[in-house]
């Protein structure tokens, strides 16, 4: 707008506070003047555009992105703070989920990569969420098998809720992608999605078409249910195959090779290519199989094992 009120903006000691990396400012959640103002706006731009709702980036305490990155600095640590944000988000969440905005559109915040253990927001009145950083940082940048957990155990108190769980990474290399979807494969859902994302052009990977076909088996809240002591990988089954995953990490010192040894012969799954979409329309990429009675899987990498192999259309 071409007039704001300076009401609506978070004030730290004494002063706006603005994001250096992106270039926006702080807003004050509790403020009932910015609230009204923020929820006519984008209801508009609903209606405009015939959405169906709408992506909040990104709606998370904002010191755990960094103290540093904000003008003033924010403090890198603060309970009271961080207490305080955290009601702010679930209570604007649960005001919007009253107003026009939430009883009509889905309301789906970016949480981040999600793994700040002292973090107690719950995203609970949110419809969904985005996870930015599913299952890895980056390519050659695992997360800690701490963080893992704690990011797979988040994301599937999400989907025992039926909630929206969006996996987003922006990984590129085989074995990282692998690991997404093997990750992905753990906690998906009804209403989960993976997106491999590399740029702004229309894109498919071939791990989108891995006819594992459907879960026979539920982590419910807890990925832990997943483990298999017996050979160290998570492992779960699905009516065409199973997935196992190893998520011990070489930069925690948890890092381990494992090998699984199979009942029966299955296919192992290996992708190639894939990336963005020709002008043909034609799917990019490709999936060949392997028979194996065993597997071996490395630190921050996932097998996919299949008993049918099945051509995509």
């Amino acid at each position: 707008p071409q007039q704001v009120d300076s009401s609506w903006f978070y004030l730290h000691d004494g002063r706006r506070v603005l994001n250096c990396d992106w270039g926006w400012y702080l807003a004050d959640l509790n403020s009932s003047s910015w609230r009204d103002y923020w929820h006519r706006e984008i209801l508009r731009q609903l209606r405009a555009n015939d959405n169906d709702g709408v992506f909040m980036d990104s709606l998370s305490v904002p010191n755990y992105f960094g103290g540093s990155t904000f003008r003033p600095r924010l403090p890198d640590v603060d309970q009271g703070f961080e207490r305080r944000w955290t009601e702010s988000i679930d209570q604007l969440l649960a005001w919007l989920q009253r107003k026009q905005v939430g009883r009509r559109y889905y309301l789906v915040p970016n949480v981040g990569s999600w793994i700040t253990s002292r973090d107690a927001t719950t995203y609970r009145r949110a419809d969904g969420v985005m996870i930015e950083g599913f299952a890895l940082e980056a390519d050659d940048s695992p997360y800690a098998l701490e963080d893992w957990q704690l990011q797979a155990n988040r994301a599937l108190a999400l989907v025992s809720r039926n909630r929206a769980v969006i996996a987003q990474t922006y990984v590129t290399g085989r074995r990282e992608r692998m690991f997404t979807t093997g990750t992905y494969l753990l906690i998906k859902g009804r209403r989960t999605f993976l997106n491999i994302d590399n740029g702004l052009d229309p894109e498919w990977w071939p791990e989108y078409d891995l006819p594992i076909g459907r879960a026979k088996q539920s982590a419910n809240r807890d990925i832990g249910n997943l483990y298999d002591s017996s050979t160290g990988v998570y492992r779960r089954q699905f009516s065409n195959g199973e997935v196992l995953v190893n998520p011990t990490s070489p930069y925690d010192e948890t890092g381990k090779t494992v090998t699984v040894r199979l009942r029966r012969s299955l296919w192992l799954a290996r992708t190639r290519g894939g990336g963005g979409v020709p002008t043909s329309g034609r799917r990019p990429g490709r999936i060949s199989y392997k028979k194996v009675r065993s597997v071996r899987v490395a630190p921050s990498s996932a097998a996919v094992l299949i008993r049918k192999r099945r051509t995509p259309r």
